[in-house]
């Protein structure tokens, strides 16, 4: 819920201070609520908990937009695809390689408490790292030569070139001028297509969900500590691994073995890569609060 009360204001947050600022202001937050948790569910009742989370959900919506911004102004637009998925891809690394670790984390004297503590202490380091060494664009870091400046500026330039040369085509009117149509929402609305991507969204965070918060219930039937549940969680979570890799695939055998207009290959991959990396995106978007989640379970069960 959190997480979608912040998308809009997310994006509004984003435009005013860049991807760089906004990132850093949600691994803060992220930080600080992540030491605090321990205190809350030791002293709090469920709706603090549930608070928290919700707290936690609002920052991390800012997170998304942020890197989709930073990815548009560092990369050229012909390597965004591939390069934008590999890192992306370090969400889910970062979540199959933290869910054992967790597990033995939680073995110390502090026992689940240490796991938000090291969650705080990551994010604070990751917070201080992205205001000291990081920028908005290019041009506003020192590291980056002028060649490098210059090789993504003018791939920036002649993609702009190709997307006004065809709204020129599609949008010039009668006296000349370039006028772009109203959006037109209430026909939107009424589309099939429109629904479809919406249930897909549903279904997909639906299934996500599922494993973020029903599944460790049901391994702890088998595995009753952290240690063995997480680390049986981890695998679980390969299988976006497995479809993040597959989508690379996809992209290669788009690019240089098929052709659009080919009526099988329009069956098949007749969606848009914006699209997919948005599901993907939705998919990975709360890492930090399912091993929180899977910490409290395992302290319930305990108590």
């Amino acid at each position: 819920m959190g997480y979608a009360i912040m998308l809009v204001p997310g994006e509004l947050f984003l435009k005013r201070i860049g991807g760089k600022y906004t990132l850093a202001v949600a691994l803060l937050l992220n930080g600080g609520l992540c030491v605090a948790m321990p205190t809350v569910i030791n002293k709090g009742n469920v709706l603090a908990v549930s608070g928290m989370h919700l707290f936690m959900g609002m920052s991390q919506a800012c997170v998304s937009p942020a890197n989709r911004a930073l990815l548009d102004k560092w990369l050229p637009p012909h390597e965004r695809s591939l390069f934008g998925r590999i890192i992306f891809m370090g969400l889910l690394l970062g979540m199959i390689l933290a869910l054992p670790v967790i597990g033995i984390i939680s073995e110390a004297r502090l026992g689940w408490e240490l796991i938000y503590y090291s969650l705080a202490m990551t994010a604070f380091s990751m917070g201080a790292i992205c205001i000291l060494l990081t920028a908005n664009s290019p041009n506003k870091h020192q590291a980056v030569g002028d060649t490098e400046k210059e090789y993504i500026a003018v791939a920036k330039n002649n993609m702009e070139k190709i997307v006004m040369e065809n709204k020129e085509r599609k949008y010039q009117n009668t006296n000349g001028n370039i006028t772009s149509p109203p959006i037109p929402w209430c026909q939107i609305l009424k589309t099939s297509q429109f629904w479809k991507l919406a249930f897909s969204h549903v279904s997909s965070n639906t299934v996500f969900v599922f494993c973020l918060s029903d599944m460790p219930l049901y391994l702890q039937n088998f595995y009753p500590t952290l240690r063995e549940n997480t680390s049986w969680m981890a695998i679980f979570y390969t299988m976006w691994l497995l479809m993040e890799l597959l989508g690379m695939i996809a992209s290669y055998i788009y690019n240089h073995f098929f052709r659009w207009n080919e009526i099988p290959f329009r069956i098949v991959f007749s969606f848009s890569k914006d699209r997919a990396e948005k599901k993907w995106m939705d998919c990975v978007k709360d890492d930090k609060i399912g091993m929180g989640m899977n910490a409290e379970v395992t302290a319930n069960r305990e108590e």
